[in-house]
């Protein structure tokens, strides 16, 4: 089973806290024997206040999953 989750913050005041609970999912699932990876995303410097920005968490039950996965979201995101 693979599965993400999208964090929606805006500017630094929850830059961390975004961060935070992506990167809890990710080691939450590795305390249960699965891979994951977490990263973030913005359309201009997340240290200015209000902009909005993404961070995200992906967890698989295997390395080959989560691959695939990743360039699966990566086609559907150049094809928008």
């Amino acid at each position: 089973m693979t599965g993400s989750v999208e964090v929606v913050y805006r500017g630094i005041f929850q830059k961390h806290l975004g961060q935070r609970i992506t990167r809890g999912i990710v080691l939450a699932a590795w305390k249960e024997g699965k891979v994951g990876i977490s990263f973030g995303r913005y359309g201009d410097s997340p240290e200015r206040n209000g902009i909005p920005a993404k961070s995200f968490a992906v967890v698989a039950d295997n390395e080959e999953d989560l691959q695939a996965h990743l360039r699966i979201g990566s086609k559907v995101q150049r094809l928008r």
